[in-house]
């Protein structure tokens, strides 16, 4: 069973692509780092945000 989960990112507050790049990078160093491996980022249709998403796997009881 896989367990997901999304982080928002802001691209309207951050302006500068090199700061979105800067800020999508973070977050997923840090979701990897505890466990999570990056499936799909998706870009609202006002490019004023994206959500990238994320899963591992539940381990069985």
């Amino acid at each position: 069973m896989k367990q997901y989960i999304e982080r928002v990112i802001s691209i309207k507050r951050l302006k500068n692509p090199e700061k979105v790049a800067v800020e999508i990078e973070k977050v997923a160093s840090q979701l990897h780092e505890e466990g999570w491996f990056f499936v799909n980022a998706i870009t609202d249709e006002m490019m004023e945000s994206t959500t990238l998403i994320f899963e591992r796997d539940l381990e069985e009881l």
